[in-house]
């Protein structure tokens, strides 16, 4: 009698409606609706409960609904599958964790944005990324979907620091390794991924065509956004800063310095390793480019200031 119903539960618990289990997890696989109203969007998780008693329904108990509501749905089995591999969604924005190289001239740069429309089973997910910048070099990203593993991917989020996948930065200061210089300050790299909570991952290009590209896992605080710096200065212009430039508590660096500057941080800011002391982030306007007649001109405005101070 005991096996019998041991027998009943079992089958109570796997034979539900479409093939799904009790107790098993699930996702909505379209938008479920309540008259007008979306109640649960498609790529949604949730449990199956049960059948419901109409016989033409299940009982799903969702992870969030759009409603806030924390009640179960009661939806036809066509509304739901299974659960996409590595804990994705439906139409979640993804990014390229590697350079996917799919034939000779069409390829997945590392960092390319997508969105999952589908799974092939497995360990894969259909990926469909975005035609934002078409050319990579002589590659393209192709305009139909994708078969990738879920490694090859990840959810688009912000990394520690505010930093994303592939982004361009620099080196805020010279990183050392021992006693050896490994990174000088202003170095280009390119953010990998997030090594952990606290720091992340990143490629840093080579000065030399001996040596090889370089990893480093770095606090966020030694690297710096990459951009492409003004017209007017170009990598190595030499400038002079107009005012004191200030941190919260201190000068940072004294009027009248003069400084090189490095590279870009956004548009109104640029890198500059200035003489004698730390390379910082300087806004344009706060600085001028030195010529050679200027350079000339403010060593002589120097020399005479000095010569005041002595005299007084």
């Amino acid at each position: 009698m005991e096996q019998l119903e041991a027998a009943e539960e079992e089958i109570d618990e796997t034979d539900c409606l479409g093939g799904f289990k009790a107790w098993g997890d699930i996702a909505a696989s379209r938008d479920i609706l309540y008259g007008s109203s979306i109640i649960v969007r498609q790529g949604s998780p949730g449990i199956v409960l049960g059948n419901c008693d109409d016989g033409c329904h299940l009982t799903v108990k969702f992870d969030e609904r759009e409603d806030g509501s924390e009640l179960c749905v009661n939806v036809v089995p066509e509304a739901l599958m299974l659960p996409l591999p590595g804990g994705f969604r439906l139409h979640q924005k993804v990014v390229a964790l590697y350079e996917l190289l799919l034939n000779s001239d069409m390829k997945v740069p590392l960092g390319s944005v997508g969105h999952i429309i589908g799974s092939l089973g497995g360990d894969r997910v259909t990926v469909l990324f975005e035609p934002a910048k078409l050319l990579f070099g002589d590659h393209s990203i192709p305009e139909y979907p994708v078969s990738v593993n879920i490694r090859e991917v990840a959810a688009q989020r912000l990394l520690v620091g505010g930093f994303s996948i592939a982004q361009r930065v620099q080196a805020s200061m010279s990183l050392v390794v021992g006693n050896r210089v490994v990174v000088h300050a202003g170095c280009r790299g390119t953010v990998l991924a997030e090594f952990s909570d606290t720091r992340l991952t990143v490629v840093f290009e080579t000065e030399t065509e001996e040596s090889s590209p370089s990893c480093f896992n770095v606090l966020p605080l030694e690297i710096l956004p990459w951009c492409d710096l003004p017209a007017h200065l170009p990598a190595g212009s030499p400038v002079r800063a107009l005012q004191h430039l200030m941190s919260p508590c201190a000068i940072l660096v004294h009027a009248g310095t003069k400084g090189t500057i490095l590279g870009g941080v956004d548009p109104a800011l640029v890198f500059v390793a200035f003489e004698n002391g730390p390379a910082v982030a300087a806004a344009v306007s706060t600085l001028e480019q030195l010529s050679d007649e200027k350079e000339s001109e403010a060593e002589e405005k120097l020399l005479e200031k000095s010569e005041a101070w002595r005299r007084e």
